[in-house]
């Protein structure tokens, strides 16, 4: 019963700030995406720097896509 409690306030508290670093990781997206795509995608052949900045960038929003899914589909 307590721990039923506990993981319910946990997931209420949880689920907002997954949410929000979620909007605040798509604003970034969307500020930096012309430059990003002058720099990473159209430039050159590909480097270590570039790989580590699209894996880094993308791991991030894949991550919070499966959190989100998470928090949501559970009861």
């Amino acid at each position: 019963m307590v721990s039923d409690d506990l993981s319910n306030v946990s997931s209420v508290i949880t689920c907002p700030r997954i949410a929000a670093s979620a909007c605040i990781l798509f604003w970034d997206w969307c500020l930096t995406f012309e430059r990003e795509r002058t720099i990473i995608w159209v430039k050159g052949p590909w480097s270590l720097a570039r790989f580590c900045y699209v894996f880094i960038r993308y791991v991030a929003v894949v991550s919070h896509c499966f959190s989100l899914y998470v928090m949501v589909s559970t009861p």
